[in-house]
């Protein structure tokens, strides 16, 4: 097993037999330079990189991740193989760790946000919705933090998504169309192209595939009961305005497009993706 690429002190990305991996541990990548022989007794966890894995992407988001994050989202997803009697894939730790980074800055800037689909999920994904609660709490007894019940919805959305439960229930066809719209208002209102390879990006198509899901199913014109409160509201308003009124218009066209209206939650959390979709391009222009 050789170094292809040190992410840093404690993740590696290795070959071995002409498999590519990502091991992480304590120390790993200290002194690790390409083609060094890896130290096999550091090695505390291993992920297998299939073909067709951007695995620029994961280095990426592993560079910003503390290992702490990493070893929590695999508990997480232990604990949630075992409610859904499921395998889940390796690379799931990954994007799980960037969520829980995510939402632990977010509640530290006062933001915790009600997940849009919330309802839905619940109703459609029981046994993936009691996984989320299960991991909610195991979230909150490592951080101590008292995190929103609604992230429950959130990591019950990572499991529907990681096991296929999207697949099959929607026209994925007017799906990718309506997300391309979107794009192209969030464009057209700032004067430029969206760079899709960042990693901000990605998160951004994640959630708007959930808004969408949400406003396309059989039940999207029920009474909307789950609001984010008059006070987050303004505070992100003056915070982002622009990218608010950003995700004002990228609301106005999904309503256009499938006839019912973004929850007033599902608005903030655009505005929120908007803003990090900004930042990122800023950042890379800096560089």
């Amino acid at each position: 097993m050789n170094v292809l690429k040190r992410i840093n002190n404690n993740v590696v990305l290795v070959v071995e037999s002409g498999v590519k991996m990502i091991v992480t541990g304590k120390g790993i990548g200290y002194k690790a330079y390409p083609g060094d022989e890896v130290n096999r007794d550091f090695i505390e966890q291993r992920f297998v990189m299939q073909d067709g894995d951007n695995i620029s992407y994961y280095i990426e988001l592993l560079r910003e991740t503390p290992p702490k994050l990493l070893s929590l989202a695999k508990a997480i997803i232990d604990a949630a193989q075992i409610d859904l009697g499921h395998r889940l894939p390796q690379k799931l730790v990954f994007t799980l760790a960037d969520h829980i980074m995510f939402a632990i800055k977010r509640l530290s800037r006062g933001m915790g946000i009600d997940h849009p689909m919330a309802w839905e999920i619940r109703q459609f994904y029981p046994a993936e919705y009691q996984a989320g609660e299960h991991s909610l709490a195991l979230l909150r007894a490592a951080t101590r933090i008292d995190v929103p019940e609604a992230e429950a919805a959130f990591f019950a959305m990572h499991y529907v998504n990681a096991l296929g439960g999207l697949s099959g229930e929607f026209d994925a066809a007017d799906l990718v169309a309506t997300m391309r719209g979107a794009i192209a208002v969030i464009e057209e209102h700032f004067g430029k192209p969206v760079d899709e390879a960042t990693r901000a990006f990605s998160r951004f198509v994640v959630h708007l595939r959930y808004c969408l899901l949400g406003q396309m199913s059989p039940e999207a014109d029920r009474v909307q009961t789950s609001s984010a409160n008059d006070e987050l509201n303004a505070l992100i308003k003056t915070a982002y305005p622009e990218s608010f009124a950003c995700a004002t218009k990228v609301a106005r066209y999904l309503k256009e497009a499938h006839g019912t209206p973004a929850t007033p939650s599902s608005v903030l959390y655009l505005t929120l993706h908007i803003n990090r979709l900004l930042a990122s391009e800023e950042a890379s222009h800096d560089q």
